[in-house]
């Protein structure tokens, strides 16, 4: 578990692995702007066409040279974030 500094101080945040993968986790956060604009331009199919990444279906993204840039569940969890 780790606390957050700044204007999230005290909020306690559990390391990935220890939640199994097909738990969810209820998220209640607001995005600014800047943020929301700063994930949907990470995901956004002409960002990855630009570094030469592939999406999979699992969410997964691979760079040209095959290997993964971020593990599967990445497009996804942000794209479910965007919705909300």
């Amino acid at each position: 578990m780790v606390l957050l500094p700044g204007p999230t101080a005290g909020m306690r945040v559990t390391a990935p692995e220890a939640v199994p993968p097909d738990v969810v986790v209820p998220c209640a956060i607001e995005l600014s702007k800047q943020e929301r604009n700063a994930l949907e331009r990470a995901i956004a199919p002409a960002t990855l066409e630009h570094w030469g990444w592939v999406a999979e279906a699992n969410g997964r993204v691979k760079t040209d040279a095959g290997q993964a840039a971020y593990p599967a569940s990445y497009l996804t969890a942000i794209q479910k974030v965007l919705r909300h």
